[in-house]
C-alpha cells in the first residue's frame, strides 16, 4: 500500500462529504503514470505517439493485473508500456482549501477551516517550526485585518467562521490538516468520453428539478435553468466549466479511480 495526494474542487469536496462521489478522473501524466515501471526520462512523455496508443491485452512485464497502456514512440519504432502509479488498496490524502481558524501555540493546536465546513477544527501539529511559521503568518494576517482575537500572543481565538487569516490553495495543504482519506478499490484506462451514465452519477453529478421535470445539472455558468437527460452529459458539462472545451474534445486518455470514502485523517489511518 502506498499513499497519494489527491485535489478536489470544492463541489466535488462536498460530493464527497454527502457521498454521491465514489469516482474521479484524471488525465494521464509523469506524476501519476511510470514508462515500463519506472520514473518518466525528461522529455519523453512528449515524445509518444498518444493518439495510436491502446490498451494493453496481457499482463505487465513485471506480471502485474493493474491496466497499462501501449503507447507507441512518435518514430514508429519502440511500443512502451505506460502503468498507473495508483493500485487497489492505495491510499490518497485529500488536499482542499483551507486557513488557519485559531491556534493555541503552548498545546501545540491550529484549529483549521475549511470552506465547506466545518470551521475551526482542532489539529495537533507535530512540526515546531511549521506552527511557529504559521501562527507568525496568522499574526500578520489579523493585524492587517485590524482583527482582535480574544486572547493573547500565544492563544488566538475567534468565534467560529470569523477567522481573518488568509485562505490557503488546496495544493498547500499539509497533511496533517487533511479531513479525508481515499480508499482505492478500482484503476481503469480509459478516454474521457468513455464514461457511462452510471460512472458519470458516481462522479457526484447532481440531479436537479427543472419546470417538474428531473434532469441533471448542467454546470455551464449560463445552465442554471437547464438539465440534461443523461447523466453522461452532466459530467461533460461539469468538465467543460472546469478545464474548457477543448478537453472534451481532446478525449484524452485518463486514470478513473474507484474509491471508499474515509471521514479521517490519513496519519491516523495509517496507525490503525
Amino acid at each position: 500500500m502506498t499513499v497519494h495526494p489527491i485535489i478536489f474542487q470544492p463541489n466535488m469536496i462536498q460530493a464527497l462529504h454527502t457521498g454521491r462521489k465514489s469516482q474521479t478522473r484524471r488525465g494521464l501524466n509523469t506524476k501519476n503514470t511510470l514508462l515500463d515501471g519506472q520514473g518518466w526520462p525528461r522529455g519523453a512523455f512528449e515524445q509518444l505517439n498518444w493518439k495510436a496508443a491502446r490498451l494493453g491485452e496481457s499482463p505487465s512485464q513485471a506480471e502485474s493485473v493493474a491496466p497499462y497502456l501501449k503507447v507507441p514512440h512518435i518514430n514508429g519504432e519502440t511500443v512502451y508500456g505506460v502503468y498507473p502509479r495508483v493500485h487497489v488498496g492505495d491510499l490518497m490524502w485529500v488536499r482542499e482549501a483551507w486557513r488557519v481558524g485559531a491556534w493555541d501555540y503552548n498545546n501545540s493546536l491550529i484549529a483549521v477551516d475549511y470552506t465547506t465546513g466545518p470551521l475551526k477544527e482542532w489539529l495537533h501539529v507535530e512540526d515546531p517550526d511549521q506552527l511557529h511559521r504559521l501562527i507568525e503568518q496568522s499574526r500578520a494576517d489579523a493585524q492587517k485585518a485590524d482583527h482582535q482575537p480574544r486572547k493573547g500572543y500565544w492563544e488566538h481565538t475567534w468565534n467560529p467562521g470569523n477567522s481573518p487569516c488568509r485562505w490557503r490553495p488546496s495544493i498547500h495543504m499539509p497533511k496533517w490538516a487533511s479531513r479525508t482519506t481515499l480508499r482505492i478499490t478500482d484503476v481503469r484506462i480509459q478516454r474521457l468520453a468513455d464514461i457511462s451514465d452510471r460512472d458519470a452519477i458516481s462522479e457526484g453529478i447532481e440531479q436537479v428539478e427543472i419546470d417538474g421535470s428531473d434532469g441533471w445539472k448542467n454546470y455551464a455558468p449560463w445552465g442554471e435553468n437547464t438539465a440534461y437527460g443523461l447523466p453522461s452529459e452532466s459530467f461533460q458539462s461539469l468538465i467543460t466549466s472546469i478545464y474548457g472545451p477543448e478537453m472534451w474534445a481532446k478525449n484524452m486518455w485518463v486514470l478513473a479511480y474507484s474509491f471508499e470514502v474515509e471521514h479521517q485523517n490519513i496519519l491516523d489511518i495509517k496507525q490503525c
